[in-house]
C-alpha cells in the first residue's frame, strides 16, 4: 500500500509540474510572440512547446489559395536563434528562416498542407549549469490577412 501511495504522489507532482510549465509557455507565447503577428490576424492556435537546445518539432498546417500568410517563430533566449523550415508534401524545402527574420510573409497559389519544422540550435556555449541542459519555450504562430 505504501508503494501505491508513493507512486500516486509522484504522479500527481509530475502532473502538477507539467501543467505549470505549459502555463508558463502559454503566457510567454501571448506576451512575447503574439505582437509579432500584427497586422495579420492570428489563426487562433497557440502552438508552443517546452524544448531543449538541439531539439526540433514539426507541425502540418493547411494553407488556402489566394490567402496572404505570416509565420512567426519565437523562442526563449536560452534556446538561441530559433528558426523554422517550411516543406511541401514531397518534403522539398520551400523556405528556411535560419539566419533571417523570425517572420515570413507569403502567399500560396494553390491550397495545400505544408510541414513546418521549428528548430532550436544546439547549445555550443557550454554555459549550462553543471552540465545540465536547460529547456525553454518555443512557439510557432500562423496568421492570415483578410
Amino acid at each position: 500500500m505504501k508503494i501505491i501511495s508513493k507512486v500516486l504522489l509522484l504522479t500527481l507532482v509530475t502532473f502538477a509540474f507539467s501543467i505549470s510549465v505549459f502555463s508558463q509557455c502559454k503566457s510567454f507565447t501571448k506576451k512575447k510572440c503574439m505582437p509579432q503577428v500584427l497586422p495579420y490576424i492570428h489563426n487562433g492556435q497557440l502552438n508552443s512547446i517546452n524544448i531543449f537546445p538541439g531539439e526540433s518539432a514539426s507541425l502540418t498546417v493547411p494553407f488556402y489559395s489566394g490567402q496572404d500568410y505570416r509565420i512567426v517563430v519565437c523562442g526563449h533566449k536560452i534556446l538561441g536563434d530559433v528558426y523554422f523550415e517550411v516543406r511541401n508534401s514531397d518534403e522539398e524545402l520551400i523556405y528556411s528562416s535560419k539566419g533571417k527574420s523570425s517572420t515570413w510573409d507569403f502567399n500560396v497559389a494553390s491550397s495545400q498542407e505544408l510541414l513546418i519544422d521549428v528548430i532550436a540550435p544546439p547549445d555550443e556555449s557550454g554555459d549550462s549549469e553543471e552540465g545540465m541542459a536547460q529547456s525553454g519555450c518555443m512557439a510557432l504562430l500562423v496568421a492570415f490577412r483578410q
